[in-house]
């Protein structure tokens, strides 16, 4: 396999400088529109994304100016105009769907102010990281998190799985909250093992996250649960290339659980291995290739290289690779089939922190 002279961390620092270029005044980074769901985004998710590479950059090199642009970063985050009614982020501006982005959008917040708690040493990130999280309602029924309006308001449970997943994940950091650890590991006690996949191990997108048990005193109730049941088991095929989309960016919530819970009975498990083993599969690759819900926007190849570091660390050669092919595959963006209105160059180029959580400095 031909190289190139520069490695992973120099490209990272590129990347970087080019996006601070961009920071405002503020401390905020512009905005993207959630890939191909083309919801204008307010600069939350990108500002989150930018803070957590700066912390990791400023970790490795002790430079001020990271230190400066970081802080600048949290500012905005902090304020009144990220966070306007001292509940969940704001984080998308669609009328039509939540402003909070589920769980997901939360989570990707949370996950820089820790972060950003830990490296910089400031408290109040942590704190209010602590605070967002603890008014996300627990079902303990059914082990899942609640949603929390940008109001405070609620409107019941974000079934996603995939945004469940990372909620949970990201509470495992949470590591002076004990609530967060326990639920975290509760949800993972049960969703993990019972997660839904295809035969060849790609994770079903809509995986149940809520119990459809079935109370035959509740005539009205039962058929609406069984309405759901037949949408949900009869609609894989229909959701096949969106569940092969997101596949490595559940994978990297699984490595963010493997931190928290090491030595569980599920890494070793037939089925994560069938999961795991299913992005080594020729069908699979080709998937990802004009996929709206692959390399243009889950970086794919970032998320299949942090995996195979977690739990495959000896295959090297593969790492690079992916992430080599990510790196190519959205040069190609702007040629590919895809319409123009799914790309999201900056929100693609914020998701580049997924890297600066790989311990190895890889060749590309």
């Amino acid at each position: 396999m031909s190289k190139s002279s520069i490695k992973l961390y120099d490209l990272i620092v590129d990347q970087t400088m080019i996006a601070l270029e961009k920071q405002n005044d503020d401390g905020s980074f512009p905005p993207g529109h959630n890939g191909p769901y083309r919801d204008i985004e307010t600069p939350v998710r990108n500002t989150a994304h930018w803070l957590f590479t700066l912390c990791e950059l400023y970790k490795r090199t002790g430079k001020k100016r990271y230190y400066h642009k970081a802080n600048k970063a949290v500012d905005y985050l902090l304020s009144e105009e990220a966070r306007p009614m001292n509940a969940s982020f704001w984080c998308r501006k669609n009328p039509e769907k939540d402003f909070c982005n589920g769980v997901m959008g939360q989570a990707w917040v949370l996950e820089a102010l820790i972060k950003a708690s830990n490296i910089l040493e400031r408290d109040e990130c942590y704190r209010v990281a602590e605070e967002v999280f603890l008014l996300h309602p627990w079902d303990d029924e059914n082990k899942i998190w609640g949603r929390v309006n940008v109001d405070g308001s609620y409107t019941g449970p974000d079934v996603t799985f995939n945004h469940q997943l990372w909620f949970g994940a990201i509470a495992g950091f949470l590591t002076q909250t004990p609530s967060a650890i326990e639920n975290s590991q509760q949800f993972f006690d049960i969703h993990a093992q019972n997660v839904s996949i295809y035969n060849n191990g790609v994770i079903y997108h809509t995986s149940p996250t809520i119990s459809y048990k079935i109370d035959l005193s509740k005539p009205e109730e039962t058929l609406k649960k069984i309405k759901q049941l037949r949408n949900l088991y009869f609609g894989k095929n229909k959701l096949w290339h969106k569940s092969a989309g997101y596949h490595a960016f559940n994978l990297y919530a699984f490595g963010l659980f493997k931190s928290h819970l090491p030595n569980h009975h599920f890494w070793e498990s037939n089925k994560f291995k069938k999961i795991l083993s299913v992005i080594d599969k020729k069908e699979f690759i080709e998937e990802q290739v004009n996929n709206k819900y692959s390399f243009p926007y889950n970086p794919t190849g970032f998320e299949i290289a942090f995996a195979l570091e977690t739990f495959k660390p000896e295959n090297r050669d593969i790492i690079e690779w992916w992430i080599e092919e990510q790196f190519k595959q959205a040069k190609k963006v702007k040629t590919s089939k895809l319409p123009k209105k799914y790309i999201d160059e900056l929100t693609l180029r914020a998701r580049i922190y997924e890297l600066t959580r790989l311990e190895n400095n890889y060749n590309i």
